[in-house]
């Protein structure tokens, strides 16, 4: 947990332990009383500054806790990724160089190297994804279920 983080819900806890402070304000030297109990829940909390040690560690503990219990699940690759299907497939006729002849004009690459995919506009990618479910792209090999999902998100 980042320090800012703990440091906040530290305090929002501490605020909710110990109980919120009186609505008028009293001079210094009066007696604050010793409890404040909550009507209707018959909660009784102590003055501010009043947690024990023990409760700061389970108060952390509990903010680790919740922690490690919604951290984000970590994503799971469900199959290939769209560069490395582009790379085995397409790189043959799309990339800068070879798009001309091959490719009818359409660069899927922004080098030669195939080394990263180009941004397409809608109009683009809506070509791509027609032209992937038709099976008319790519012409010297079929796609498995996966690689099409790879490359039609």
């Amino acid at each position: 947990m980042t320090r800012p983080l703990a440091a906040v819900l530290f305090a929002a806890a501490a605020v909710l332990v110990a109980g919120s402070p009186p609505a008028t304000p009293q001079p210094y030297h009066a007696a604050a009383p010793a409890a404040v109990q909550v009507p209707y829940y018959g909660a009784v909390y102590g003055q501010p500054g009043a947690l024990t040690r023990a409760d700061v560690t389970r108060i952390i503990e509990l903010l680790e806790s919740i922690e490690r219990n919604t951290a984000p699940a970590r994503a799971v690759k469900a199959g290939p990724d769209a560069l490395a299907v582009a790379r085995a497939k397409c790189s043959a006729c799309h990339t800068p160089a070879r798009a001309d002849g091959k490719g009818g004009g359409f660069t899927l690459f922004n080098d030669d190297r195939a080394s990263s995919l180009r941004i397409l506009d809608g109009r683009q990618r809506a070509a791509v994804r027609r032209a992937v479910e038709e099976g008319t792209m790519p012409p010297n090999g079929k796609l498995t279920p996966a690689e099409r999902s790879a490359l039609t998100p």
